[in-house]
């Protein structure tokens, strides 16, 4: 997938650089996501990425 979409290696970089435990790209690609093991990290990681690439979408959530 990334031989055919070369920017997944920026966002996945970008998302490694926040401090998550586990970075990846879905496996279909359309998305790549970031986990951590506290809401105040995710959230902290959330505003940093917005204020670097405010044209990314992003979402947040929880898993059980």
């Amino acid at each position: 997938m990334i031989a055919q979409c070369p920017a997944i290696v920026d966002v996945l970089t970008e998302l490694g650089a926040l401090g998550p435990w586990l970075s990846r790209m879905s496996g279909s690609g359309a998305t790549c996501f970031a986990l951590f093991d506290a809401l105040a990290e995710r959230d902290a990681a959330s505003v940093k990425l917005a204020e670097s690439h405010p044209h990314w979408w992003q979402m947040a959530g929880t898993l059980r």
